[in-house]
Parts: C-alpha cells; sequence; structure tokens
C-alpha cells in the first residue's frame, strides 16, 4: 500500500478505510498534514469528542483545531455532507449496526494507523487503535499489554477486546473525555508514576535494553550510571501530558505501544520534560537542559525522583536524554555533551 501522506494519499486509503471500520458513515475529513487527519462526523457531541483526541504543540495547528471545534458546535460542518456508497459493513465487528464514528489519522511513517472513536446503540464511547496493511504487531501487542497491566497498575484504560483480519488489527478501550495537565511537572502525574514503582531495586547497568544505551557515554560515565541502583518500575514509554487524560478516578495515561515492565523510575519524567522544552518550547542545546533540571528540582519532582532512587540529578538527565533520544530519534548530542562536561566540572567529594 503506496501511503505516504494524508494529504495526497487520501484517496488510496479511504476505500481501505471504509472496508475495515468506517463502513458507510458520513464524515467530513480534514488532512491537517502529511502527518495527521480528522475524520469528523455530522454528529455535534462526538465531532467535538474527535476532535478533543488531537493534542498539537504548534500554534498553527493549535488555531485549527479551535476553528473546527467552533464549526463542530455552530453545525456548520453538517454543509460539508458528501454522498457515501451505502451498505459497506466494517470489517471490525463492533463498528458495525447502528454506529457513529470519527477518526484521528495519525503518522504515515508508521503504516496506516488511525485512532477511531465511536458511539453504539449502547451509548458507549470506545477508542479504537487500527493498524491496515503493516505493523500490526505493534497493535496487537499493545493491546496484550493493556490487558495485562490494566488489572496490576493504575492509570491505564480499560481495555475491551481485540480483533485482527487479513491485513488489519485493532482493539478498543474505554473513552477518557477530560484533557489532562499541561506539564509533566503537575503533582497529580507524580502520584500517577509514582503508583507504577515497584519494591525493587535494579542496578541499571545489568538491564540488556539499558546496555545498548550506556554504550554512547565514555567509559567511566557509562559505568558509573550503570552502578545506579534504581527502583524498577512500569514504563509508559513516550510519556507527556499530550498522552495523559483526566478521569474520576484519576490521570489516564495512553498509548502504551512503547511501554515495558522491565523499566526505571524517573525515565517517564525524564522524557515527558525532554518532550516539553523540546517540542513545546522549542529550546535545544543548554537551554533544554537547564528547563528540564529546573523541572527535576521542584519540590514534588525532586520528592518523586528520590523515591526512585535518583540522587545526582545529572546522571539521571544523562540517561534520560539516550533514552529519549533513541525513542524518538531526535538527535541529542549536543544536549549530551552540556551534561557531560558540566559533571566534568563539579567538584569531588
Amino acid at each position: 500500500m503506496n501511503f505516504h501522506s494524508w494529504k495526497s494519499d487520501l484517496e488510496i486509503i479511504l476505500p481501505h478505510l471504509r472496508r475495515v471500520a468506517l463502513g458507510s458513515a458520513v464524515l467530513k475529513i480534514f488532512p491537517v498534514s502529511d502527518r495527521v487527519a480528522l475524520g469528523i462526523p455530522l454528529n455535534r457531541a462526538l465531532a467535538g469528542e474527535v476532535i478533543r483526541l488531537y493534542r498539537p504543540m504548534k500554534r498553527k495547528a493549535r488555531l485549527l483545531v479551535r476553528l473546527l471545534e467552533g464549526f463542530s458546535r455552530s453545525g456548520m460542518l453538517r454543509a460539508f455532507r458528501k454522498k457515501v456508497i451505502a451498505g459497506i459493513i466494517p470489517e471490525i465487528s463492533w463498528l458495525r449496526g447502528p454506529c457513529e464514528l470519527g477518526f484521528l489519522g495519525c503518522n504515515p511513517s508508521h503504516g496506516v494507523r488511525c485512532v477511531l472513536l465511536s458511539r453504539g446503540g449502547d451509548a458507549m464511547l470506545k477508542v479504537t487503535k487500527l493498524a491496515i496493511g503493516g505493523n500490526l504487531g505493534s497493535v496487537v501487542a499493545e493491546a496484550e499489554k493493556l490487558r495485562e497491566w490494566g488489572v496490576r497498575y493504575r492509570g491505564l484504560p480499560t481495555f475491551g477486546e481485540v480483533e485482527t483480519g487479513p491485513d488489519w488489527a485493532a482493539f478498543w478501550t474505554n473513552h477518557v473525555a477530560a484533557r489532562g495537565p499541561q506539564s509533566v511537572v503537575e503533582k497529580g502525574v507524580m502520584e500517577l508514576l509514582a503508583g507504577w514503582l515497584r519494591p525493587e531495586v535494579v542496578m541499571i547497568g545489568e538491564l540488556s535494553w539499558v546496555k545498548t544505551l550506556l554504550q554512547r557515554l565514555p567509559r567511566n560515565q557509562g559505568e558509573s550510571l550503570g552502578k545506579q541502583q534504581i527502583r524498577s518500575a512500569l514504563l509508559h514509554g513516550d510519556f507527556a501530558a499530550w498522552n495523559l487524560r483526566g478521569s474520576s478516578a484519576g490521570l489516564i495515561a495512553i498509548d502504551w505501544e512503547w511501554g515495558r515492565e522491565d523499566g526505571l523510575g524517573g525515565l517517564d519524567l525524564g522524557h515527558g520534560l525532554i518532550m516539553e522544552a523540546m517540542l513545546v518550547k522549542g529550546l535545544r542545546g543548554a537551554r533544554l537542559v537547564d528547563e528540564v533540571l529546573a523541572g527535576a528540582r521542584r519540590l514534588n519532582v525532586s520528592g518523586y525522583l528520590e523515591r526512585c532512587g535518583w540522587r545526582d540529578l545529572h546522571l539521571w538527565c544523562l540517561l534520560s536524554l539516550l533514552y529519549s533520544g533513541e525513542q524518538t530519534g531526535n538527535e541529542i548530542d549536543r544536549e549530551l555533551s552540556i551534561v557531560q562536561n558540566r559533571m566534568e566540572r563539579l567538584p569531588t567529594i
């Protein structure tokens, strides 16, 4: 399937989306960019919830979202109604029958990925994560994580079921409507992360997935970091404010594709701070490092890091940069050098 952009390749992918998930649903599809698209239903209330699935960081995209929300509330989107072929029954079982739905189309570099929001005859809002044509295993694996971890840890969405077809995989969870915090340094976030800590302490150099990260450091720093004894923890892997939602039971983290149970306390926080500094505030170099360390020194945040076992914030920052760079593919050599140079100038005790 030759799919690279929601703007240029929408007509290529739309028949597959209708076959697997959309059926005969009437939607107005807005390609926000090459990387993102919104499929908005005519129902005003559901349209608003679909639009709020998208939490962009860039100003122009945020403005577009506000405009779409305004159009949705006013009913102007009904003017975009198009004739569609009736009688298409989607292959995903829970999207059949009387069902209103919309979708958020995600980064095409990961293949055809969508998050769908639907309401069926039971009036329950379901969030469906769907992959078509490739990378199906990661969707099935994420479903299994949610099924297993949801009964052991708080702060995960309630898992529904998973299905696969000849060229697709999908699962659904409950919908958490309320937007979450604006930053990962807020108090409720620390409570969520603390709930993912486990009693056991591990020497981080003994974790195979960490050893490859430490190889990027000079030998003395890699050995020093590898000897740190840190609390084991459930690791989300892409922890950021835009992946958090509010609920009556507390914060809920969504998008667990990169999650792992053999994680380290403090890494999710470090990744979240780095993403905020880089993507929201546009900081790089020393300014990014200063922002991350300032966030770590906040009273409620430093208390959490101490519970994890981190006594040296520079070592924590080093590992967070290595981990975040590996996960996202962002170049972090400059920031690593800044932290390393500062460590060399610190007095020895």
